[in-house]
């Protein structure tokens, strides 16, 4: 039974699947609970603090992360799916709710980070469950998700084991219990493993859909920069909406436009096309590149970024409704923003390179530019500070137009060959 496969990692286009509307709802709600990471870096850039952020970053966003996969394999309208999807979705609330208390708990309630971690171990467990269920019926991959299932239970472990401590010993154990998982799973998806441990895939990696696993992606992405208009409620509190007002708001919908156009244009196009199993622009391995470094680990730090900086584009037009049009930016909210910046930048470099196996100089420079950018900015009207922002933007995406004309035109997937009937 060759559908019956736990998850790998070279996608299979096939170009009738699309995400469903259950599936979306959750990608929204694993959004809404990724948005407290910009929460926790705007309250805390300590380097504890900064530890913290990665930490809860890799915690959330692995068990979506898995869930993806699998509905490349089990369509959303399979019973187990869709119980699945849906319980998920529902820990991914509570998730959103308790992850502020993950390290440290509030008064009143129950204990945060206990609650925050056997929601996470909830969520993670759905995965897993999900994955024997795939695999029910290929006796040749049980070593494959047996090694998961160690993984996922050793991060158990050390997440109960974080309960009784604080500050860097938490944020370690955290941060362990999720590399140790992660771990677990891409020590299946090497290409070797099945002739160096006799266990591992032995029909190659494949995705049942390239356009759900790229899409979704893209989806998250999305939300995510759709929380840089969270501000919104403010303009409607407001006494008096200044012009001031109106101009920051069109520069943060513009803000949000352009690193859209950044990656939706170019990068998310081509994805879907070099991981297409019968596209030969990429080899075996750089197809697994993609999808583990690419997919896996740079998209997390992209919307870690985009968050960082949605939150802090709030803060600032918080400043200029208070302050009107000759706020000042907050030193602090500066650095974190273009920090924010940078780490989109360099995470589309290096994305960039892994789908087309080209350096892309313009998000270099402009990933080094943004921490350049802050002592002239320190001090400067809030607008001219978006301004900034703006201007890259437009930099990038004239950088873009002009520069990468042969990959936009061949960037679109070829749908896959439907059988014949008989």
């Amino acid at each position: 039974m060759s559908h019956w496969r736990p998850f790998a990692y070279v996608p299979r286009l096939t170009a009738t699947d699309r995400s469903r509307p259950i599936e979306l709802l959750f990608d929204i709600v694993f959004v809404l609970a990724l948005s407290q990471v910009g929460r926790l870096m705007q309250h805390d850039s300590s380097l504890l603090g900064i530890a913290r952020t990665v930490a809860l970053l890799l915690l959330l966003w692995w068990p979506w992360n898995q869930m993806v996969t699998i509905a490349c394999y089990l369509p959303s309208d399979e019973i187990r799916m869709k119980i699945g999807t849906l319980v998920a979705t529902a820990v991914f609330v509570q998730l959103a709710l308790v992850a502020p208390e993950a390290f440290m708990d509030r008064p009143g309630g129950y204990d945060g980070p206990t609650v925050f971690v056997i929601a996470l171990i909830a969520a993670r467990s759905i995965g897993v469950a999900l994955c024997w269920m795939l695999a029910f019926g290929a006796p040749r991959l049980r070593g494959n998700l047996v090694c998961l299932t160690v993984g996922a239970f050793i991060g158990y472990g050390l997440m109960f084991a974080s309960l009784g401590t604080t500050g860097m010993t938490q944020v370690a154990l955290l941060l362990g219990a999720a590399l140790v998982d992660i771990g677990g799973v891409c020590l299946t998806a090497c290409p070797n493993t099945q002739a160096r441990f006799h266990f591992g895939l032995v029909e190659g990696w494949q995705i049942h859909s390239t356009q759900i696993f790229c899409t979704r992606m893209k989806v998250a992405y999305l939300v995510s920069l759709s929380q840089c208009l969270e501000f919104l409620d403010i303009i409607a509190q407001a006494k008096t909406i200044s012009a001031s007002l109106l101009v920051f708001l069109v520069t943060a919908v513009l803000i949000m436009y352009l690193l859209w156009r950044s990656y939706g244009d170019l990068l998310f196009p081509q994805a879907i096309s070099v991981l297409a199993p019968d596209s030969e622009k990429l080899t075996l391995g750089q197809k697994l590149a993609l999808c583990i470094g690419g997919y896996h680990f740079v998209h997390a730090f992209m919307i870690g970024g985009v968050l960082v900086l949605a939150v802090n584009l709030q803060d600032e037009f918080a400043v200029l409704s208070d302050e009107g049009v000759a706020g000042t930016v907050d030193t602090g909210n500066l650095e974190r923003m273009l920090a924010g910046l940078a780490l989109v930048f360099a995470c589309q470099a290096v994305f960039f390179f892994l789908v087309t196996r080209r350096f892309d100089p313009a998000r270099l420079v402009l990933a080094l530019a943004c921490p350049v950018a802050i002592p002239p900015l320190v001090g400067a009207p809030v607008l001219a500070v978006a301004a900034t922002v703006v201007a890259f933007g437009i930099a990038l995406l004239w950088w873009d137009q002009t520069r990468y004309a042969d990959l936009r035109g061949t960037a679109q997937p070829v749908p896959a060959a439907r059988p014949a009937v008989a």
